[in-house]
């Protein structure tokens, strides 16, 4: 018993030692390890954040191996990485949440440049403007589509649906985001907007919407490290993994993993999405995918969503094949492969209709 004991006394110290010796090594080591999506927002009170108008950097992961070169026009939108026609006959404006916003590749490789390019390849007079948010859900981007109206007054409008999506929009505060957003519910049938302005809340309050019985419910609470856990938190490289491993597998509290309606959720998408297109001049809803599989990521589900509403959706999963790699792995956003095969799709989709 004495030995065993022993032994595991070793094994939790050589551990803790060995960590210890990777968390100097990391912090030694030349450059940024980790970027945070944050470092480029700004609090918004109509939107809950938004990009910083003018900044410029890098996001870099060496865990997912990812390095972008990011930056941000005045409108707080992100480049393309080719300088912008002034007098654009065509003006396309896209949103989205992080895979629309491409924070893993550089300027001059998001779908947005790609697409651009085509275009302006086949001698069209466009401007792509790129308004996708880390983050960001339907409901954002509605109220962000609504600005832009006024700001670019775009020809055609393009949202990127993600599987997020469907749980962005019965979130008022995600525990691990900085800010909180603004959030539609249904009550009447009747769009109704809660928490705008947008409440400055700490950063591991976290707040819910979801429905009993059709009428709509707030969850809130928090869950806050404290201690020792609250000094990790702030000086660690490693302890997001403790975190996620603590909150999701180990407590795996039901309120930080809601179980929503589905139902509601499919008609307060649909509600909103429809707004987007009754606010566009030309609306179009695509949807990001990491392989040709329709079932993967919900795509099939909000293509056949489209279609059953008559809401116009750009297909491009046909240029996606199996065995290539578009996204990186662990992280799950495209990579230069998954924005280049996006982007020529889009093109191949648009190119008539401009």
């Amino acid at each position: 018993m004495k030995d065993f004991l022993a032994k595991s006394i070793l094994v939790v110290v050589s551990s803790l030692l060995v960590i210890l010796l990777a968390e100097v090594a990391i912090k030694m080591l030349p450059g940024e390890q980790e970027s945070t999506e944050q470092k480029y927002w700004e609090y918004d009170a109509e939107l809950g954040w938004f990009h910083v108008k003018g900044a410029a950097g890098t996001f870099d992961s060496q865990r997912h191996n990812f390095h972008g070169s990011v930056s941000f026009d005045q409108d707080g939108l992100r480049n393309n990485g080719v300088p912008p026609l002034a007098h654009p006959k065509t003006k396309i404006l896209l949103l989205g949440d992080s895979t629309t916003a491409g924070f893993e590749v550089s300027d001059g490789e998001t779908f947005s440049s790609v697409l651009e390019g085509k275009l302006r390849d086949a001698g069209k007079s466009v401007r792509v403007y790129n308004a996708g948010v880390r983050g960001y859900g339907t409901d954002q981007e509605l109220l962000l589509l609504r600005r832009m109206q006024v700001r670019l007054k775009p020809d055609i409008v393009i949202y990127t649906f993600c599987e997020n999506d469907l749980r962005d929009i019965m979130t008022i505060k995600n525990r691990y985001r900085v800010f909180s957003k603004p959030a539609y519910v249904l009550e009447a049938d009747n769009l109704k907007l809660l928490n705008s302005p947008a409440k400055k809340m700490y950063l591991e309050e976290y707040s819910y919407i979801n429905y009993r019985a059709g009428a709509y419910e707030i969850e809130a609470g928090a869950e806050r490290s404290t201690g020792v856990w609250s000094w990790l938190r702030a000086n660690s490289y490693f302890y997001s993994f403790l975190d996620d491993l603590y909150y999701y597998k180990v407590r795996s509290s039901a309120i930080l993993n809601p179980d929503f309606d589905s139902a509601m959720q499919e008609r307060l998408f649909l509600r909103l999405v429809n707004e987007m297109q009754a606010a566009s001049p030309k609306f179009y809803l695509a949807a990001f995918t990491q392989s040709d599989d329709p079932a993967l990521g919900k795509y099939g589900y909000v293509r056949d969503l489209a279609a059953s509403h008559h809401i116009p959706f750009l297909d491009a999963i046909a240029e996606f094949k199996a065995g290539e790699a578009y996204f990186y792995p662990q992280d799950g956003h495209w990579n230069q492969l998954g924005h280049k095969t996006f982007g020529a799709a889009l093109f191949t989709r648009l190119k008539g209709e401009i």
